[in-house]
């Protein structure tokens, strides 16, 4: 559930705080076996996105990976994305998503159609996108054991990477 406080004069939502740098608060190898990432939010952020590749490029080797998102509040689908690219072989649905048509012709907000995200029905009243994995070339992480770590604070984009990552079995 996502609420933003509008003007009522104003057809523009109230102005938001700018993204925070770098949500991708910790990595870690507490065993060879196990890898371990931890992001407080889904900014897409050009450093993030670095590191990230950069981690899993560098741990494919792990048996394990333990992905914390017990205090991401969400964002967009850049590091669910790049993650999803290596954990399936496939193209793979991960979920599909209503969207009140009000808010998507807003501005499509974070539900901008592109390669992952995809329109399969429009209505006067919503838009239902599909968002799918599409595996990298040579996906790293296929047969990697993958746990998620979720709380009460677990929020929005976070909340549809663990539901997509739960319905697809991984």
């Amino acid at each position: 559930l996502r609420v933003e406080v509008m003007n009522p004069q104003a057809s523009e939502p109230a102005m938001r705080p700018p993204p925070q740098p770098r949500s991708l608060d910790a990595t870690w190898r507490p065993t060879p076996a196990v890898a371990y990432l931890r992001f407080s939010a889904f900014w897409g952020d050009p450093e993030t996105m670095t590191a990230l590749r950069e981690f899993l490029e560098d741990n494919a080797e792990a048996k394990v990976l333990i992905i914390d998102l017990r205090t991401n509040r969400g964002g967009g689908w850049a590091e669910i994305d790049l993650l999803a690219s290596e954990l399936f072989a496939e193209p793979t649905d991960l979920l599909v998503m209503e969207v009140r048509r009000a808010v998507y012709d807003m501005d499509g907000g974070p539900f901008q159609e592109g390669p992952t995200l995809q329109n399969v029905e429009r209505s006067d009243a919503s838009v239902r996108l599909l968002h799918q994995a599409l595996p990298a070339a040579a996906p790293r992480w296929l047969d990697t054991r993958l746990y998620l770590l979720t709380s009460p604070t677990t929020a929005s984009a976070a909340e549809h990477f663990a539901l997509a990552m739960q319905r697809t079995g991984r």
